[in-house]
């Protein structure tokens, strides 16, 4: 009986040491990473995974999870749903990643394959980007031109959700895949050429289309957000002949990006050198005496595609968006935005986004001199972004504790607040738009709205909620800020 007494306590080390070993095996098992819904239900990365597709259209070895590893920007740990991580979290990197082929025959020299997505259930939409190369540059046609003869994808693949290269999408402004094979790029047969078998020649040029809407800081974020998420696809996904991927880091120092349209550089045209350092081109840059060197050609996601476009109608239950996170952190990195040191003293910093041409506050001056006096210690600022250089537009998002203006653009500034701000958004009469206030859930922001009170503010000659001035009484404006302002305190 001593003899077991004495044991009980060296047993009950060897369990916990055993069961703590497990633990850490079960966690690191092959690597692979799990997302946690609310139901306790795992997101699975391997769930639904397909092999990889060869050239001929026939099922390759089955790649493992942890081959399409996320890039290191991102955090790998989500409480959301399903629904959420696959539309604003890894899970629609992942899926995309996981679906591919290629489209061009086997006997040709250029590869081409193209990734896609559903992301809108209700339509069954498919989002789609392709890569390809090698890719030569024609001067007479002026075109990029692919030794690749198409191929039909078979029964799997369209069941997969992949479309056929008749099928690939095209958005608004005429932009996305589409409009891009169609303008600039032309399928040939050469004989005599050694078919490739690797997607991986340098450089690369990604070439697409902007919105018109280029000063529009929404549009314009969103396209370059879409080529971002482009390559951390191409980082994640695996050649299934090299077992390499498609794109990594180290390529952006000859990456290029070639812009098919007339417009302006525009005040955000800069970040196209977070992922491409070397200048952005127009095609009238490309002449004998400046020739394109071949090498590979990236047709991205459009900014139409991205999928912040979706759910701005509706109410969604997503609190948190690894992408968008991963995003404007490094928005902010590229421009070297810190934060401002706090101290306990320091006034709250209140700004309102001045609106000088269109949907304006009636009565804005009298409603802002009126929040003053009621709070004497805040700090109110009013500032025009337009007018800013857009690393200062960035400083000021960064130093402001509440955001303030009449429902446009200028609210996508609610992406580079410090967690834990609040948007303060005044809608048009009538507007039910949600998708500020979605963004804000996902950033961790408190958002408050409030309607104008009627529709006899019409200014324009359309009279519409795009152009038409807003109008809000003095109290019902005082109320909604002030909410923002206790939110704030109480944190």
């Amino acid at each position: 009986m001593l003899v077991n007494v004495r044991l009980q306590p060296y047993r009950l080390v060897v369990f916990l040491g055993v069961f703590i070993l497990v633990t850490i095996a079960l966690y690191g098992l092959s690597g692979r990473s799990w997302l946690i819904s609310p139901a306790g239900a795992e997101y699975d990365r391997t769930a639904g995974l397909s092999g990889a597709v060869s050239h001929d259209g026939s099922n390759t070895e089955l790649l493992e999870a942890d081959q399409f590893a996320w890039p290191f920007e991102y955090s790998t740990v989500s409480n959301q749903s399903l629904f959420c991580e696959e539309r604003f979290g890894l899970g629609y990197l992942d899926n995309f990643s996981q679906r591919s082929a290629e489209y061009c025959t086997a006997e040709s020299a250029s590869r081409m394959t193209c990734f896609s997505s559903i992301t809108e259930t209700k339509t069954r939409r498919k989002d789609a980007f392709c890569i390809a190369g090698p890719a030569t540059f024609d001067l007479d046609q002026h075109k990029f031109v692919l030794d690749c003869s198409l191929r039909d994808l078979i029964p799997d693949e369209l069941n997969s959700g992949l479309p056929r290269f008749i099928n690939l999408p095209g958005y608004w402004y005429s932009t996305g895949p589409k409009y891009i094979f169609s303008t600039a790029v032309s399928f040939a047969t050469m004989q005599g050429a050694t078919p490739s078998s690797t997607i991986q020649a340098s450089p690369v040029t990604i070439v697409l289309k902007r919105e018109d809407e280029y000063k529009n800081i929404w549009h314009a974020l969103l396209e370059i957000f879409a080529t971002f998420m482009t390559l951390d696809i191409l980082r994640m996904a695996h050649n299934p002949a090299t077992k390499a991927p498609f794109i990594q880091p180290s390529d952006f120092s000859n990456t290029q990006v070639l812009l098919l349209d007339h417009l302006p550089d525009g005040p955000y045209s800069e970040l196209w050198h977070l992922f491409a350092q070397k200048p952005i081109l127009r095609l009238s840059d490309i002449t004998s005496s400046f020739p394109l060197e071949p090498g590979n050609i990236i047709v991205p996601l459009a900014g139409g595609g991205n999928p912040f476009w979706q759910g701005d109608w509706n109410l969604l239950d997503c609190t948190d968006s690894p992408l968008l996170r991963a995003f404007s952190r490094r928005v902010l990195s590229y421009y070297q935005i810190h934060d401002p040191p706090k101290q306990p003293d320091d006034p709250l910093v209140i700004t309102y986004i001045d609106r000088t041409t269109k949907r304006r506050l009636v009565d804005q001056a009298r409603l802002l001199d009126a929040l003053r006096l009621r709070h004497p210690t805040i700090q109110l600022n009013v500032v025009d972004f337009a007018q800013l250089p857009f690393a200062q537009q960035l400083a000021v998002d960064r130093s402001t504790d509440i955001l303030v203006g009449v429902h446009g653009a200028g609210l996508t500034h609610g992406m580079f607040l410090p967690r834990g701000s609040a948007l303060v958004e005044i809608l048009p009469f009538g507007l039910k738009h949600k998708g500020f206030l979605n963004m804000a859930a996902m950033l961790g922001h408190a958002h408050f709205s409030a309607e104008s009170v009627d529709d006899r503010t019409q200014t324009s000659a359309r009279g519409d909620w795009q152009a038409d001035d807003v109008y809000i009484p003095q109290g019902a404006f005082l109320e909604l800020v002030e909410q923002a302002i206790r939110k704030k305190m109480e944190s």
